[in-house]
């Protein structure tokens, strides 16, 4: 994910944050307070209420399956962090993340990112290695132990989105 100032195609500007994957985007657009306010709706008082319970209910169902997320990763043996990490690196393209890329995706600056792969690298979940362009720059891949860790995690949450989908369906369709 990164920030970056643009235009969507519906000519809409101004400050996004971009998250990219193959030959697609989602764009997410940021507001700061004074924007929100000055956001203007046509919304009579019930429709407003309806979309607020929604998006209330919405929210709850996001803290709900990300506080399933942590707890499933503290099992595991790992920190939430440490979870989306790992997710991270081999859900990339080629498997494998640099150290900067690890912080962009995560949203932290590089030396935090870089003490989060030297407790992964600790835990033998991760190894670094050369680049054969660069030998300064690091590459970062998971060990068998972590594709192991990994899988068992996706499983159990895709059966908890499995559970969920019906009811965010529902609650989408209602915006």
């Amino acid at each position: 994910m990164r920030w970056q100032n643009s235009q969507l195609n519906n000519g809409v500007s101004g400050h996004f944050w971009v998250l990219s994957c193959r030959n697609s985007y989602i764009a997410l657009r940021y507001f700061r307070a004074e924007g929100l306010a000055r956001v203007k709706t046509s919304l009579n008082d019930q429709a407003r209420d309806d979309i607020i319970q929604t998006l209330a209910a919405f929210r709850r169902e996001l803290r709900l399956f990300l506080q399933f997320s942590k707890i499933a990763a503290e099992n595991a043996g790992l920190s939430p962090q440490q979870h989306q990490a790992l997710l991270a690196i081999h859900g990339s393209q080629n498997k494998e993340m640099s150290v900067g890329e690890v912080a962009e995706y995560l949203l932290l600056r590089p030396h935090s990112a870089s003490g989060l792969i030297s407790r992964l690298e600790d835990a033998g979940l991760v190894a670094r290695s050369e680049t054969s362009k660069n030998t300064r720059q690091k590459k970062v891949r998971l060990t068998d132990k972590a594709i192991q860790l990994l899988n068992q995690l996706s499983a159990a949450h895709q059966l908890e989105l499995k559970r969920l989908r019906p009811l965010l369906v529902r609650l989408l369709s209602s915006l």
